[in-house]
């Protein structure tokens, strides 16, 4: 079963899900039209859905970034994964 990022934060101590809150705040500001926000495994994930750009190396959503919460800090986590030279911007897709 996927979790979503609402019971995500709602499974993390009051404390880190109100400053995990601060920092996704500021990031969905920042984010361009196109990608979406998911929960991946331990992180909450920015990524290009599939539906927009399916034709990934591994099959997974392309992530610009991903933000985590372990046991006692915020984790920024830039992603930098491998592109095709054909990959574009989810906003120009859209």
């Amino acid at each position: 079963m996927t979790q979503s990022v609402t019971e995500f934060l709602a499974a993390l101590p009051p404390e880190r899900a109100a400053e995990l809150q601060r920092v996704r705040a500021a990031i969905r500001r920042a984010l361009p039209k196109g990608y979406e926000e998911a929960v991946a495994g331990k992180v909450i994930a920015y990524q290009v859905p599939l539906a927009v750009y399916p034709d990934t190396y591994n099959r997974q959503p392309l992530w610009l970034a991903a933000l985590g919460a372990p046991k006692t800090t915020l984790t920024p986590v830039p992603r930098e994964s491998p592109r095709p030279r054909s990959a574009v911007h989810p906003s120009r897709v859209l």
